[in-house]
């Protein structure tokens, strides 16, 4: 009965896994009278894996936290989802690790539509005149399975021409990682006499140093 309860835990559908276990709807559902439990689906204690082992909930907990322990790692549940089957060969659906990241308190928190004054560009959506005139820069995870954790790749592009400009890697990104990057990038190419900059607002792109160095270069 626990192996059903898993694979029901999971999201397969009742009457499937009952059938495949030749296990009877009648002896799933009993109850008996000492039992205070209520009816219906019960949630699983453990996780299967594609190599066929089981792991408790409180490990997968555990991977899930240690993956939010990432510097600049801020997934939601679906990307935690996909990340665990992937890399840890969890058999676990989106339903199971909302619950199991919600118990923990590992939710995203919905995030207030705030607006603050930027020194760079104000378009959302630039309208370029000539080529190398905004440029765009931003920064993304790569899993680096040899090594079991994320690379980050700081990427720097042409909104006109779309064309990659420089990409810098390395496991952690500071101000002076995209200060340097820049540098060469402004060494190698001739740019208009005023450029405007692009990004997502993250940390490492609106402390001031960064927009203290932009501004001295136009």
């Amino acid at each position: 009965m626990l192996i059903a309860q898993d694979f029901i835990g999971q999201g397969y559908a009742v009457s499937k896994v009952l059938k495949v276990l030749s296990i009877a709807s009648s002896s799933y559902y009993y109850i008996p009278k000492d039992n205070p439990r209520q009816r219906g689906k019960q949630k699983s204690t453990h996780t299967r894996t594609t190599d066929g082992k089981y792991v408790s909930n409180s490990e997968v907990l555990k991977d899930i936290e240690k993956l939010l322990g990432v510097e600049f790692v801020d997934y939601g549940y679906r990307k935690v989802t996909h990340w665990l089957r992937q890399n840890k060969k969890y058999i676990i659906n989106e339903k199971k690790v909302y619950r199991l990241m919600a118990s923990s308190g590992l939710l995203n928190k919905k995030k207030k539509n705030t607006k603050s004054p930027r020194l760079w560009v104000s378009e959302l959506v630039p309208d370029p005149s000539t080529d190398f005139e905004y440029l765009e820069f931003d920064i993304k995870y790569v899993y680096i399975a040899g090594k079991q954790r994320n690379a980050m790749v700081l990427s720097i592009i042409d909104v006109s021409s779309r064309w990659l400009l420089g990409q810098y890697i390395d496991w952690t990104i500071n101000q002076f990682n995209v200060k340097q990057l820049f540098e060469k990038i402004f060494e190698f190419y001739d740019f208009p006499k005023v450029v405007y900059v692009r990004n997502d607002n993250g940390t490492q792109f609106v402390a001031n140093e960064i927009r203290k160095y932009f501004n001295d270069k136009n």
